[in-house]
């Protein structure tokens, strides 16, 4: 990344250098957003953009005495394949003073489990458990969203994902566990099958019952919504 912090990777970590640092330039809080490339990396099962990574940049031990006027500080990443990564700093309002992204695909040496050709072996001669405008696959305790033909704006809306579980014990809500996603598509796009999207949702480990999944739209109405039993998995 090249912006008010110029950002490094290097040896699963991220180098923050600025030239012609001053103290102000690192008061403000600096953020982090991680996103692994396998859904069960998440931090939050129920919060599934990003994992917050918070920076703490300490001026008095980070500026560099070796090349004075530079800032540098060091931020490991977590051990965890990463498809990609947010950061910049905010105003104590939340007001953006500099952001960027960059893609760590084919950088940290560890393959995206949505290149691997076993992604689509698990729902080959397979029939989908929800056929709408995304194919839904069950397999291996985990949910396979599909489409062919696909564009950005077929997965630019947000995704939601109800899981019901068989014993009411185990949910998070009065009606259902909330596991809503967003399909990103600079991510989840399949290299292996040109114009297919696919990506992968892990489900809980608990019995479930049923799951409802679809798109929001700007109006009230969902894009599109399907829900399909899971009752085969649950415990007599």
């Amino acid at each position: 990344i090249r912006s008010r912090f110029d950002v490094y990777y290097a040896d699963n970590r991220l180098i923050y250098t600025k030239e012609q640092c001053t103290e102000e330039d690192v008061t403000p809080k600096f953020f982090l957003h991680v996103i692994p490339a396998d859904p069960a990396d998440f931090e939050n099962p129920s919060f599934t953009s990003f994992n917050n990574l918070g920076i703490l940049f300490v001026p008095s031990v980070f500026r560099n005495r070796l090349d004075d006027g530079r800032c540098v500080t060091i931020h490991p990443l977590p051990d965890y394949a990463i498809e990609r990564f947010r950061t910049g700093q905010f105003t104590p309002s939340g007001e953006s003073i500099w952001k960027g992204e960059a893609s760590l695909v084919n950088r940290s040496g560890q393959a995206s489990p949505y290149e691997d050709p076993r992604v689509l072996d698990l729902i080959e001669d397979t029939e989908p458990v929800i056929r709408s405008r995304f194919d839904v696959y069950y397999a291996d305790n985990r949910l396979i969203y599909t489409k062919e033909q696909c564009t950005e704006e077929d997965v630019t809306p947000r995704f939601f994902l109800h899981v019901i579980p068989a014993d009411p014990a185990d949910l998070e809500k009065p009606s259902f566990n909330n596991r809503d996603f967003d399909f990103i598509p600079g991510v989840f796009r399949n290299g292996l099958d040109d114009g297919r999207c696919v990506t992968i949702r892990s489900l809980p480990d608990y019995a479930i019952k049923r799951i409802r999944t679809g798109q929001f739209f700007s109006g009230e109405e969902p894009l599109w919504k399907d829900e399909a039993s899971l009752v085969k998995d649950a415990e007599p």
